[in-house]
């Protein structure tokens, strides 16, 4: 096991291997690692925690383990280069905020397979539910038709949006 905030604010830290024996990502495990730019993840990973990488400024993609279950809230938040993510068929759970601030990131990839999430026009959904809106669209955007709920935090730190189209079928 690796403590919670193991790795905290190492600003010189640019590389990390994280062994396959390591189940649990800690929350603020690299925490404001700023130069943070590659980072290896083995299968065994189950579950990424809370702010695991959050400001890790210089973090462009990460590969995300076909065993990782669960990405917790604000677990990539401020990942200001992060361009690309796919989320294996086995997360079934994406905590709030998970990706805000990752403000290059355009799209959202789904694995096939993946029980409860899609990836729709780029955005990330749980069936008819908004998850999380990438925060690298810019100008105006329309939501979907048929989106029934937007979680909290969805569209947060969404800097490049200037305009959004909420469709009727959104209900309270």
């Amino acid at each position: 096991m690796i403590g919670s905030d193991a790795f905290f604010h190492c600003l010189s830290l640019e590389s990390i291997e994280i062994p396959s024996g390591v189940t649990v990502l800690s929350p603020g495990l690299l925490t404001l690692c700023k130069n943070l730019s590659h980072i290896t993840l083995h299968d065994g990973l189950l579950s990424i925690g809370t702010n695991a990488f959050s400001c890790c400024s210089r973090l462009q993609n990460v590969e995300i383990p076909d065993t990782v279950t669960e990405i917790e809230a604000f677990a990539f938040n401020d990942c200001t280069s992060l361009s690309g993510i796919v989320i294996p068929e086995s997360v079934i759970m994406i905590g709030q905020e998970a990706f805000s601030g990752c403000t290059k990131l355009k799209s959202f990839y789904v694995e096939a397979g993946n029980p409860v999430y899609q990836a729709k026009d780029g955005l990330l959904f749980q069936n008819d539910v908004l998850v999380s809106f990438p925060g690298g669209i810019e100008g105006k955007y329309v939501i979907p038709d048929g989106t029934t709920q937007i979680i909290s935090g969805a569209f947060a730190k969404c800097s490049k949006l200037t305009a959004v189209e909420i469709p009727a079928s959104l209900y309270s």
